[in-house]
């Protein structure tokens, strides 16, 4: 074997281990922003689901308020 082939040898090596180890980096990097992506979606369903509720307490609120106006008014009519 001579110097060269040695050389060569461990140059592919060297650039075989940097290729796998960038390799890594870039499905490291594609985990996190999958994760990220789903707890962003995560985040969004939980907003949809609170918005949900407050918008179901808003029209109870409401439908309390027409019921005590409906009563205020029937008390009137029997006062009158």
């Amino acid at each position: 074997m001579n110097w060269y082939s040695v050389t060569s040898d461990t140059f592919c090596h060297r650039e075989h281990y940097i290729y796998e180890f960038r390799e890594g980096e870039r499905e490291g990097e594609r985990d996190k922003n999958r994760l990220r992506d789903r707890e962003s979606e995560r985040d969004r369903e939980s907003e949809k689901e609170t918005e949900r509720v407050r918008e179901t307490e808003r029209v109870r609120e409401r439908q309390r308020q027409r019921e005590s106006e409906r009563v205020r008014e029937s008390e009137r009519n029997r006062e009158s």
